[in-house]
């Protein structure tokens, strides 16, 4: 009986975290094989957005940054995504209280803070305060 409900977690763990990483996860991904970024005309790329099979494509770039609010700070990852990517992936599903997914209004843009971030820095789930992100200073694209 032991092993029967041993197992039965297991399972159960396997399927919860399965459905949280594809809830934000896409069915194919597309990254340079040199360096962190690839152009956003490159041939390849228009050719795949093209495909009759390829419903959405969405863009995105996730670095590095740390986050600053009042007096705590973390290491986080940013990632830079475009306004369709809620029709990319389930982002409002496991989005936490009034599950609103709005990237930006007018001049100002917004982020989405993880439950643990939001924890680490003290704010909570809603907060009015804005954060501070560092992230390295890119300036062009590097040729070879």
């Amino acid at each position: 009986m032991a092993l029967i409900v041993t197992l039965s977690v297991f399972n159960g763990f396997s399927d919860l975290v399965a459905t949280l990483f594809t809830a934000f996860a896409p069915q194919l991904e597309v990254t340079p094989v040199e360096g962190k970024t690839a152009p956003a005309d490159d041939p390849v790329l228009t050719e795949i957005r093209q495909l009759p099979q390829v419903e959405v494509a969405t863009e995105c770039v996730e670095d590095m940054a740390l986050v600053t609010c009042h007096d705590r700070q973390a290491m986080v990852t940013v990632k830079g995504v475009d306004d369709n990517f809620d029709r990319l992936t389930h982002i409002r599903e496991i989005l936490y209280g009034d599950g609103t997914f709005e990237l930006h209004a007018a001049d100002l843009h917004y982020g989405i803070l993880g439950i643990r971030l939001a924890e680490q820095l003290g704010t909570g789930y809603r907060f009015d305060e804005p954060l501070q992100v560092y992230t390295p200073r890119r300036e062009g694209q590097v040729d070879k």
